[in-house]
């Protein structure tokens, strides 16, 4: 389980993917996702939308980081702690799972 520890089982290496019934849906300043069939709701203002969009069920953590901190001209010590913490929100909500 997505937990936010950064122990071995939370690493750069891990593969993340959008959990199997969760609709995503563009607003102006961000995206609703809604896990089906419960219908809990979930708002991601645009930086957490750039960071759903790069889980894809391919691309390891680290390689979500190395590409957001590109976008953001940012360092990756400075992001990834951010990233993390979304990870394990996403994660105890049942927005994402692991691949595999």
């Amino acid at each position: 389980m997505i937990d936010g520890t950064l122990d071995d089982e939370f690493t750069s290496l891990c593969i993340l993917r959008h959990a199997t019934g969760v609709a995503a849906v563009e607003t102006s300043d961000g995206m609703l996702l809604m896990v089906e069939p419960g219908g809990s709701l979930h708002r991601l203002n645009s930086t957490a939308v750039s960071i759903w969009q790069l889980i894809d069920g391919n691309r390891p953590l680290g390689g979500v980081i190395a590409a957001l901190a590109q976008d953001y001209s940012s360092s990756i010590e400075e992001i990834t702690l951010g990233i993390r913490t979304l990870v394990a929100q996403l994660g105890a909500s049942g927005l994402i799972e692991r691949n595999g």
